[in-house]
Parts: C-alpha cells; structure tokens; sequence
C-alpha cells in the first residue's frame, strides 16, 4: 500500500512554472520568425536590373581581392562624336551646344572619365583630333577614332555623305542609305559591342551616348547578342526613321532595345544639335 505524500507548497509552486514555461516555449515556437518568412503569401521578391547581377557562381576569395585591387573606370563612349559637340556638353562647357546632365557615379566626375569619340564622317576628322590635344593637355583623358562607323562588324563600310544639311552639321550621312546619288567614301566599321566587352569589365561605369544615324538598327541587336549589357550602365540613343527596305530590321532592334533595358538604365534621349 502506497501512502500518498503531500506536495508542500514551495513544489506546487515549481510545477506551475515549469508547466508556464512549457507552454510559452510552444506557443513562441508556433509563430517564430522562420515560419512567417517560410510563407508564400507574405514574402515577395523584388528583382533590381543591375549588371553586377548575374546567374553565374560568385567568384572565390582570390578573385575577388585580386578584382577589388583593380581601380574602377569612369567611361563614357560617345558613339556619333561628330565635331566634339556632345564632348563638351558631357564636360559641361559654357558654349556647349545644349545642355544635358550625363550622370556619372559618385566616386568620379564628368572630367575624371575616361572618354572614346568615334566618328564616321572624314569632315569631322580636324576637330576631333584638335579636341583630343585640347583636353588631354588639361588632363582630360579623351581618344578619338575618326573616320571610324560604328558597326555590328569590323572591317570596311561605305559611307554614304550628306553634303546638304550644312546647318545640322551633314547629320544625314549613314552606313545605311539607299541613295545611291550621294556621294560615298569607304572607311573602317567597328563591331563596338565586342569592343565594349574586350575593354571594361562589370565593375567598371561606363556610359554610351548613340547617335549614328540608323546605324542603331544594326548595333543594338549585336549588342544583346555578345551580352554588352554586363558591362553597360547607361545607354541613350538617339533613333533615326529606318532604312526605306529595313526587312523588319526596326522590330529587331525595338525588341533587342526591351532585352538590354532588363540590365542596362535606357532613358529617352533626344538631342537638339
């Protein structure tokens, strides 16, 4: 026979607690953080287009220090330089021609970059050149490619010249023309997407102003094809009415311009020179 002995009531006492502690630590348990978090219905994903995104493994430790070691670059590429114009309002110069607030990142300034003029048209070639003496003098790191077409190939292209709109600065010469009553002259073609990949890497913020006279038609896809986004930040460019036997060559390029402003900052630009 078994007596029954008597709680006192400093046990009574522990064994409530120890039952209250038992039930917080299932009731906390029921609504911690992780389940909350776990649930479809209250997480979203927001997705950034930025290029430093990318599907592909992050590099290891070594890569990674040897990549910080490397200084960033400031680039902007003037694709359609004509006489420097678009130069000197990118440095903000008081006879600019218009003004326009090309951003840079807050680690550089407009005359920190580094800067590529390419420019088709042979008329422009002096003042070009003579702006490369200009502001590389004061410290300004400008290179100039004259008589250069920025193309979707390297090689030789025609040229075909606007010896008319004097007042535009012969805007109207282009790689891509069907008069065959303009005067031409054959030059050397870029392939600037590849161009682009081979001299920056992600890291680096480069900037693309592109006016070349229906020449975009043909570049923008080339440029999606080689993947030039992952080292593009900025792109403006400036659209010309396309060729007259474009072959849907314009819903290519539209449709390549959507793709590349899923990475690449694509605001609307318009130039008034």
């Amino acid at each position: 026979m078994t007596a029954n002995i008597p709680l006192s009531s400093k046990q009574i006492i522990l064994v409530l607690l120890f039952t209250m502690a038992i039930s917080v630590f299932l009731l906390l348990d029921t609504f911690r953080p992780s389940n909350i978090l776990d649930s479809s219905e209250t997480t979203t994903t927001t997705t950034v287009p930025c290029k430093f995104q990318s599907d592909q493994p992050a590099a290891d430790v070594d890569q990674q220090e040897e990549s910080d070691s490397v200084p960033r670059r400031c680039v902007f590429l003037d694709l359609g330089a004509n006489r420097a114009d678009t130069l000197k309002v990118f440095l903000k110069e008081p006879d600019a021609k218009f003004k326009y607030d090309f951003p840079v990142p807050f680690w550089a300034t407009h005359e920190t970059c580094e800067i590529y003029l390419f420019e088709a048209n042979p008329l422009f070639t002096p003042a070009l050149k003579n702006a490369s003496v200009e502001y590389n003098a004061k410290g300004i790191n400008v290179t100039v490619f004259p008589e250069t077409a920025v193309a979707a190939v390297d090689g030789s292209i025609t040229l075909h010249l606007d010896t008319t709109t004097v007042e535009h600065d012969f805007w109207g010469s282009s790689i891509l023309d069907e008069d065959s009553n303009r005067p031409s002259v054959v030059i050397s073609a870029i392939d600037i997407s590849t161009w682009i990949m081979k001299n920056f890497k992600p890291r680096d913020y480069v900037l693309v102003k592109m006016d070349i006279e229906k020449a975009e038609y043909n570049v923008l896809p080339r440029m999606l094809e080689v993947e030039a986004w992952k080292v593009m930040d900025v792109l403006l460019i400036e659209f010309h009415d396309p060729p007259r036997l474009n072959n849907g060559i314009r819903d290519i390029a539209m449709a390549a311009t959507v793709k590349l402003s899923e990475h690449v900052f694509i605001p609307h630009y318009d130039s008034p020179s």
